[in-house]
């Protein structure tokens, strides 16, 4: 990047990167004024974006689901406290009773379906396929290494999946979290990483 630009031409240059590529420019090695004025770009388009999950699971004897729709967690936060842990756009539903949310029973649900739409219009969508197959007729069936439990009781369910455009690099987890409360699993959060959010906006 050119160095001894001011601030406002670099605002300028930056204005014109997609949301994706202000992504990537935000958390490049470069000049903190860059990565600064990539942020202040990206962080409001990534801000409008929302997720759709689709949750399976059994119902006499077929497979059924339930959508919810979730948002980013930097919707709801001040501009100046935007942030994107660990790489991550992290969405989650809305907590206000208008908004159904669903309970599902242990080892009797999964994540199937993701769809991302973004204010301009793009949208992509994806299916969360495990790494193998499991035992013949049990479509609940989760491979180990596509989920594992975190916190006192192994309060939280985290399922894991690699989308196909990571081109097998495996670099670009996709976490889908359900969290158990009162006896109760219900859907937490998903932790998207910027990486495949770039891949899939490029590809929309």
């Amino acid at each position: 990047m050119a160095a001894g630009l001011g601030s406002d031409i670099i605002d300028h240059i930056v204005g014109y990167l997609d949301v994706q590529d202000a992504v990537s420019v935000s958390f490049a090695d470069i000049s903190a004024a860059w990565t600064y004025a990539a942020r202040r770009q990206a962080l409001p388009g990534v801000a409008g974006c929302n997720l759709t999950l689709e949750t399976a699971y059994p119902y006499d004897g077929e497979e059924t689901s339930d959508f919810e729709h979730l948002y980013p967690v930097i919707q709801r936060m001040p501009a100046n406290e935007q942030v994107l842990p660990n790489r991550c756009i992290i969405f989650e539903p809305k907590a206000e009773p208008a908004f159904r949310h669903y309970t599902y029973s242990r080892n009797h649900f999964k994540p199937a379906d993701v769809t991302l739409r973004c204010p301009d219009g793009k949208v992509s969508r994806w299916s969360l396929i495990p790494d193998a197959t499991t035992r013949e007729g049990n479509f609940m069936d989760v491979p180990p290494n596509n989920l594992y439990k975190i916190g006192p009781g192994d309060r939280f369910l985290v399922f894991c999946y690699f989308h196909e455009e990571d081109h097998g690099m495996r670099e670009f987890p996709t976490k889908v979290f359900y969290k158990t409360f009162q006896n109760q699993i219900k859907l937490h959060c998903v932790s998207l990483p910027t990486g495949l959010f770039a891949l899939l906006r490029e590809n929309a």
